[in-house]
C-alpha cells in the first residue's frame, strides 16, 4: 500500500529505507549547522560583513571541490563521505573554540564557512554516493523519496534545538552537531556491507567521440563543452547562485534589523523549520514524483522558478516577517525538498561517467564562483550605502535566470 502510494516499483521501498534513513542524519547534521551559524553571525558580526565572509567561502568550496575531483575516481565513495563528515566537525569545533579566545572575526566565520561547506560536499558528495547503489531509472523514482528524508532530519533537528536551547546558548549547539556526527558511522559501517550497483542504462547526453580515460579531466570537459545542454545547465546555475545570493542578504538583514539577539533568531528558525519541512517532506513525498510524471522535468522547473520570481518581486516593494519567510523558504528548504531534486534529475541526463563531473563542476566550481560574483556586488551595494537596491538587482538576475532555463530546455528531452 505504502509503496503504491509513493509511487515506487516492487522492492524500492526496503531498499531505499537505510538511504531515507542516513539522509534524515545528515539533513539533521545541516539544519543545527545552519542554525548555529545564521544566528551567530548575524547578531554578532552583522549583515554587513556577510559578503566578506562568502568571499573566503567562495575560495573555500573552490578549492575543497578541486581536491574532491582529483580523488574521486581513486578513493571510494564511501571514504570520502566518511572524510567528509569529520572535516565538517572539526570545522564546527573549531570555530566553537575560537569564541572561547574572543577572536570574533575569526570564529563566526569560519561557523558561517562551515555551513556553506556542509551544504556543498554534503548535497553533493551524496548525489555521487547514491549512484553506488541505483541506477538512474532507479533512481528517478527513489531519489525524491530518499530526499524527503532531509525534511524528517530537519524537523528532528529544529526539535533538537528547541529542546538544548533551554539549558545550552547557541554556541554551545556545537555539541550536539559533534555527537550527530558520530552517529554517521554507523550508516557507513552498515553500507560498507551493501553490493554496489554497476548498471548504468542511461540515455548518454555525450559527444561521440568521447575518450575512455575516465582520469583525463580536461579531456572530460573539453567533451562537455561541445555539449549545448551542459553550457546552458552552467549558465542557468551562475544565474541562480546569483538570484540565491542577492535573496540571502535580503531576508538575513531583515533578521539583524528586527530581532533582538542570537537565541531569538535560533528560536525563530527551529519553529518556521519544523512547519516548513512539514509542508515539503510532504510535497516530496506525495506530490513531486507524480508532478513529474504528469507535466515532466521542464514544466515541474518551471513552477519552481516561477514562483522564485514572485517571490524576488515581493522583496522589491517590502519586506516584513511573510516575505522574510517565503524568501527563506525558496532560498534554502524548498530549493532542497524541490528544485535540487529536479536539477538531479536533469544531470542524470548525462552518462555515469560524466555526471559526477558535472555535479563537482556546478558545484565546487560555479557555485563558489557565483557567490564570490553575488557577494562583490553586494558588498558594492552596502559600502556604498545603497541597499535598497540589492532587491531590485536580484529581481532582475532573476528574470534572467528563468528566461535561461527555458533555453536549456531545448537541448534535453523529459
Amino acid at each position: 500500500m505504502l509503496q503504491k502510494l509513493l509511487f515506487l516499483e516492487p522492492g524500492q521501498l526496503n531498499r531505499l529505507i537505510p538511504f531515507f534513513i542516513f539522509y534524515s542524519v545528515l539533513f539533521c547534521l545541516l539544519i543545527i549547522g545552519d542554525n548555529i551559524s545564521i544566528s551567530l553571525f548575524i547578531k554578532n558580526m552583522g549583515i554587513e560583513n556577510f559578503s566578506y565572509c562568502f568571499l573566503i567561502t567562495g575560495v573555500v568550496n573552490f578549492i575543497s571541490v578541486f581536491i574532491y575531483l582529483i580523488y574521486v575516481d581513486k578513493v571510494s565513495n564511501l571514504s570520502i563521505f566518511k572524510i567528509i563528515v569529520v572535516f565538517s566537525v572539526l570545522l564546527f569545533v573549531s570555530g566553537w573554540l575560537a569564541i572561547f579566545t574572543n577572536n570574533i572575526y575569526f570564529s563566526y566565520g569560519l561557523l558561517l564557512i562551515a555551513r556553506e561547506f556542509i551544504y556543498t560536499m554534503f548535497t553533493m558528495h551524496f548525489g555521487n554516493f547514491i549512484l553506488d547503489y541505483f541506477n538512474r531509472d532507479e533512481l528517478n523514482r527513489v531519489l525524491p523519496i530518499i530526499y524527503s528524508g532531509g525534511r524528517v532530519g530537519g524537523i528532528i533537528g529544529s526539535l533538537l534545538i528547541l529542546l538544548f536551547t533551554q539549558f545550552l546558548s547557541v554556541q554551545n549547539l556545537v555539541i550536539l552537531y559533534a555527537a550527530i556526527g558520530l552517529v554517521c558511522f554507523i550508516f557507513f559501517k552498515y553500507f560498507s556491507k551493501l553490493k554496489l550497483n554497476t548498471d548504468d542504462n542511461t540515455n548518454i547526453v555525450e559527444n561521440e567521440n568521447s575518450s575512455n580515460n575516465q582520469n583525463d579531466l580536461i579531456q572530460i570537459f573539453k567533451e562537455l563543452l561541445k555539449s549545448p545542454f551542459f553550457i546552458w545547465l552552467c549558465i542557468s546555475t551562475i544565474l541562480f547562485i546569483l538570484t540565491r545570493t542577492f535573496l540571502f542578504f535580503e531576508y538575513n538583514n531583515y533578521f539583524e534589523v528586527n530581532f533582538k539577539n542570537e537565541a531569538d533568531i535560533s528560536r525563530f528558525l527551529s519553529y518556521y523549520m519544523i512547519v516548513s519541512l512539514v509542508i515539503t517532506m510532504l510535497i516530496q513525498l506525495f506530490a513531486l514524483n507524480r508532478i513529474i510524471n504528469i507535466i515532466g522535468l521542464k514544466g515541474t522547473y518551471v513552477i519552481y522558478n516561477g514562483l522564485l520570481m514572485v517571490v524576488m518581486l515581493g522583496n522589491v516593494y517590502f519586506m516584513n516577517v511573510y516575505t522574510l519567510i517565503l524568501s527563506r523558504f525558496f532560498e534554502t528548504e524548498f530549493r532542497y525538498s524541490f528544485r535540487n531534486n529536479i536539477v538531479m534529475l536533469i544531470t542524470n541526463k548525462f552518462n555515469k561517467r560524466l555526471r559526477a563531473r558535472v555535479r563537482a563542476f556546478t558545484m565546487g566550481v560555479l557555485i563558489p564562483l557565483s557567490t564570490v560574483a553575488g557577494s562583490i556586488g553586494i558588498g558594492f551595494f552596502v559600502s556604498n550605502e545603497i541597499v535598497n537596491i540589492v532587491s531590485i538587482a536580484g529581481f532582475i538576475i532573476c528574470i534572467i535566470y528563468f528566461a535561461s532555463t527555458i533555453i536549456m530546455y531545448k537541448y534535453f528531452e523529459d
